[in-house]
């Protein structure tokens, strides 16, 4: 299950929190909120300094700005689209993979965004701004050994229509 400090309640802003266990393949962090501002920002960071993932939705530009600051150094932003309306209340999906952190916002990928530094630095998720924070959850990832993905295979009906950015979401919980 997720690790979370309680459901649809409010939290604190500026938010902190551990990730635990350590992050991974598979690790989402899920954000809930209503934004009353102009912009915030959802960081996976550590205590050094490094702020491996920044996610920072910017409404009037209609536009998420996405960047890494190891050591502090900010490096070249990246945008998508988004979709998050000023007194609206909003999701915000990141997802660890191999390649880098898939992001999802009102339950639409919205963009992908490779890694510029090890995903495994972060050990916190930090959130700023002018919102009011509903809810946070931290989803472990699942790894074998070594750290390696564990693969296996399922096969099942999608009870719905399926096109690109849809989000499907898949639960579940180890038999061991």
């Amino acid at each position: 299950m997720g690790q979370q400090a309680g459901h649809h309640q409010n939290y604190p802003v500026p938010y902190e929190a551990q990730i635990s266990p350590p992050i991974s393949f598979g690790t989402q962090v899920h954000v809930a909120g209503t934004a009353h501002g102009d912009q915030f920002e959802v960081n996976l960071a550590n205590r050094r300094g490094d702020i491996v993932l920044h996610v920072n939705p910017r409404l009037s530009a209609h536009q998420l700005i996405l960047n890494s600051a190891p050591g502090g150094g900010w490096g070249a932003e990246e945008r998508a689209p988004l979709n998050i309306q000023r007194g609206q209340p909003f999701n915000i999906i990141i997802m660890v993979t191999q390649q880098g952190f898939k992001i999802a916002v009102n339950n639409q990928h919205t963009a992908d965004y490779n890694h510029r530094m090890p995903f495994n630095a972060a050990d916190l998720v930090t959130i700023k701004g002018d919102i009011q924070l509903s809810n946070v959850q931290i989803y472990p990832g699942m790894t074998g050994q070594h750290g390696q993905p564990w693969q296996f295979a399922m096969e099942t009906p999608v009870p719905m229509n399926v096109f690109p950015g849809r989000v499907i979401t898949i639960t579940g919980q180890s038999a061991h």
